[in-house]
């Protein structure tokens, strides 16, 4: 009974040192949200963030982030060895194809509100939206194709777990992202 709990204190350990590297890491790369002309804060802390990472910062804070959620997910999945080498090759695929369909997202954003600052035609304002709800669908269409093949290694429950704990590392990142941080010198 000993060793589990020294096992457990220990992995609370790693775990709050690793988050508070990553909170520290997030911290110490984002920028200041400008005000635009009539002082309102116009743009996300997140967005700003994402335009001043390096891609070589933004490669290994994306490499943190993914050793933090398998960690996170073996455990919160209670995924055994045999388990745990068939279902990542398979997460990392969907995580793969889910990075691809992000980054299209945030390129078709950017490209929406230039449409809408430079007052464009309708037209193509109309196509990026369309653009915009295709591929949130397609986000969903990636989820269910994966979710079979998840099913051939988890329990059910376990799938149910992967689901939810999506959502909450999501909420809980964008949580870091979003916390108030001190004033730099």
């Amino acid at each position: 009974m000993k060793i589990s709990t020294m096992t457990l204190v220990l992995k609370a350990i790693i775990f709050s040192v690793f988050l508070a590297t990553i909170g520290y890491s997030l911290e110490s790369l984002a920028q200041p949200v400008p005000s635009n002309r009539h002082g309102e804060r116009h743009m996300h802390r997140k967005k700003q963030f994402r335009r001043n990472l390096s891609p070589e910062q933004r490669k290994a804070l994306k490499k943190r982030i993914h050793q933090l959620k398998m960690w996170k997910l073996t455990e919160r999945l209670n995924l055994t060895e045999d388990q745990s080498t068939r279902f990542f090759p398979r997460y990392n695929k969907y995580q793969d194809e889910v990075f691809v369909n992000f980054e299209k997202m945030h390129q078709l954003m950017a490209r929406l509100r230039e449409l809408k600052e430079s007052n464009s035609d309708s037209k193509k304002i109309d196509d990026t939206v369309n653009e915009i709800l295709n591929t949130q669908a397609q986000n969903h269409e990636i989820l269910q194709k994966h979710v079979k093949k998840f099913r051939d290694v988890l329990s059910a429950s376990q799938v149910a777990e992967l689901i939810v704990f999506e959502r909450d590392f999501s909420r809980d990142l964008r949580g870091l992202l979003n916390r108030p941080r001190p004033p730099r010198p």
